[in-house]
């Protein structure tokens, strides 16, 4: 019982702490009313690190003996790098289309 438990408190503050980085970050954004320096590289690491955390815990629970602890911890991780990647695959689609209206317009304007 005492697994299912450790396992529930720690993806719902692990989950917290995720969503509370994410409104801060938004908040910033939201103040700023422009880009705030460094946002994109904060807001990417935390995904980036998050599941190298999450495996290192879940090895450690799994080595003690909290099957389910460690499962979840390694569900999470799997989560976290799923968002990372649709995240980054956003962000290059986006950057290729600014790049590319970009050289479109320096070929039809001449600039």
């Amino acid at each position: 019982m005492a697994d299912i438990g450790l396992a529930v408190v720690l993806v719902l503050l692990e989950a917290a702490v995720l969503v509370a980085f994410w409104f801060w970050e938004g908040l910033r954004q939201w103040a700023a009313r422009d880009r705030v320096e460094g946002a994109a590289l904060r807001i990417w690491l935390v995904p980036a690190l998050g599941p190298a955390g999450l495996a290192s815990i879940s090895y450690g629970v799994l080595r003690v003996g909290l099957v389910v602890t460690g499962l979840s911890q390694a569900l999470m991780g799997a989560a976290l790098t799923g968002v990372l990647i649709v995240g980054l695959g956003t962000e290059f689609s986006r950057w290729l289309a600014r790049s590319t209206a970009r050289r479109d317009s320096k070929r039809i304007y001449g600039k």
